[in-house]
């Protein structure tokens, strides 16, 4: 499966999306799989954020998660 066309440019793998319906099923362990849909580009968005998201240990918060320029 080819990953939806929004990120594709940032991973090769297929996203996919729980429904908030289906989190405490998948969670427990009650459902398998089959909850796994292909996500619906139209629920997908992608902004860059900061380069600090990935140094373990040094601030964290909001600010990192915040749109900046491309």
């Amino acid at each position: 499966m080819k990953a939806a066309v929004k990120l594709a440019r940032l991973h090769d793998r297929m996203p996919v999306i729980l429904e908030h319906e289906n989190v405490a099923p998948w969670l427990s362990g009650e459902a398998g799989t089959e909850l796994l849909m292909t996500a619906v580009e139209e629920k997908l968005t992608s902004w860059q954020v900061s380069t600090r998201v990935n140094k373990a240990g040094g601030a964290d918060g909001a600010t990192l998660i915040i749109k900046v320029s491309w």
